[in-house]
């Protein structure tokens, strides 16, 4: 029973595979680079700052972004180490896979699914927000019952959320190389829109509006870190290209470590000037940063930061969503999910049915519930996700220790460690909000799998890349 409940992937044999699947060989470091900040840069700043500051924590919204930016380079040089070791569609799935064997990596890759089932809506719903506020300055109006969830908001349906989920899923569909092609577009766009903000709050900053600097006390800004955790997760966005990269070693470390970096510093920015120039009462809106504008008299920066703003929760659906594909489409390789979800397109060299799957599903789930929740399941889910890769990083070490690493992490085992705390601390708030929810799902994952994916598997008599 315990060989095939942890049985591992060979990390050999998954290198040989994927340098030898249908997929094109398109992307290169630019384009790794600006997948990373497409995949970061959205909601979180352009959506959740001002609410997690409005509900939570104030102006020392800018300590928990502080917060969860550490914790997320902890976690980005370790996570480096191990996607730059072994590039695969399948991301923390598969690092999972050939370190801790078949049952926890079937687990991280549901805990995956359950992240981008909430992290794309969750974006969606942001969108959805930026639209109807950008809709409204034109005196269009569109109906508050199909730009609202029934459960909590007391409409009908998310319609902007749904659409935009579809679209994403269509561009996807064409194949990767055009979807990087406008996410470059739409990273210009809205690093633009960010620095517009930057310049257009900083003459109207007010050290007044932080008179109460942390009204909630510490626990809200743990609770707002935690949430806000969010924004800087791109990790498998980036590590999920890795089939589809010139140079995938050498690559997935510039889209990685770049992308965080240059997060981290605009997220900062911008939290520092949203609370200067609006008190953080007013700041519970979907469009925070152009309400801000808005308020100070700049009613053509807010609307150029609400354009940005779409830009930027754009490529977080896009990326976000052909992150899921990946390792939906990996899971299906190695059975552990129907075989049809790993079916490669003729022409446009894409899993397209694992692409119009999530992209309908992404859909209902937009269109059907709330922001609050969707974004606290998905901190939830991608830090335990991220946790466990940190003991498949710190493991691989220790079994494998002559693979070849592109990028190896200086002191390891302490910097993993002390991600993995970071990652406990996050989750405390977290577990209080949503743990519920979060229970339900995991027991369906196990269900899932014994009831089916383990007996796939084991009917297999030769499965590639697995072995007993």
């Amino acid at each position: 029973m315990q060989s095939s409940l942890f049985r591992k992937k060979d990390i050999y044999k998954v290198r040989d595979v994927n340098a030898h699947d249908n997929l094109e060989k398109v992307l290169g470091p630019i384009d790794l680079l600006a997948i990373g900040i497409g995949a970061l840069m959205g909601t979180g700043i352009f959506v959740l700052t001002g609410v997690q500051a409005a509900q939570f924590s104030g102006p020392a919204v800018i300590i928990s972004l502080a917060i969860a930016a550490m914790a997320a380079m902890f976690i980005g040089l370790v996570y480096t180490e191990v996607a730059s070791a072994v590039p695969s569609s399948g991301g923390s799935y598969t690092y999972t896979y050939v370190s801790l064997g078949e049952m926890i990596a079937f687990m991280v890759g549901w805990l995956y699914l359950l992240y981008c089932l909430c992290a794309i809506p969750a974006v969606a719903s942001g969108w959805g927000g930026y639209l109807v506020g950008i809709l409204d300055q034109f005196h269009i109006h569109l109906p508050e019952a199909l730009t609202k969830t029934p459960f909590e908001e007391g409409g009908m349906l998310n319609v902007p959320a749904m659409a935009v989920c579809l679209l994403m899923m269509l561009i996807l569909l064409r194949g990767v190389k055009e979807s990087a092609t406008l996410n470059i577009i739409l990273v210009f766009i809205k690093l633009f829109a960010a620095f517009l903000f930057i310049a257009l709050a900083f003459p109207h900053f007010k050290f007044s509006n932080w008179s109460d600097f942390m009204p909630f006390g510490f626990k809200g800004v743990s609770i707002s870190a935690g949430v806000l955790f969010f924004a800087y997760n791109g990790f498998d966005a980036v590590a999920n290209a890795a089939e589809e990269c010139k140079n995938p070693t050498r690559d997935i470390t510039i889209g990685l470590i770049g992308s965080l970096i240059i997060c981290a510093i605009v997220y900062i920015l911008i939290a520092v000037m949203l609370t200067g120039i609006v008190h953080y009462t007013k700041l519970n809106t979907p469009e925070a940063l152009a309400y801000a504008l808005k308020v100070n008299g700049s009613n053509i920066g807010g609307a150029i930061v609400a354009a940005g703003g779409i830009a930027g929760m754009t490529t977080v659906i896009l990326f976000q969503l052909y992150s899921v594909t990946r390792i939906l489409m990996a899971m299906s390789r190695d059975r552990l999910l129907p075989v049809v979800f790993s079916k490669i397109h003729k022409k446009y060299h894409t899993p397209h049915i694992a692409t119009i799957f999530c992209g309908i599903l992404c859909s209902l789930v937009a269109g059907l519930f709330p922001l609050d929740i969707l974004g606290s399941l998905t901190s939830l889910s991608v830090l335990i996700v991220l946790m466990v890769v940190m003991i498949a990083a710190m493991r691989l070490r220790k079994t494998r220790p002559t693979i070849k690493r592109p990028f190896r992490c200086p002191a390891i085992y302490f910097i993993a460690t002390m991600a993995i705390i970071c990652c406990l601390y996050l989750l405390v708030g977290l577990v209080q909000h949503v743990g519920n929810i979060f229970v339900w799902f995991l027991v369906a994952g196990f269900l899932v799998y014994f009831t089916y994916s383990k007996k796939k598997v084991d009917r297999c008599a030769t499965r590639q890349g697995v072995k007993k």
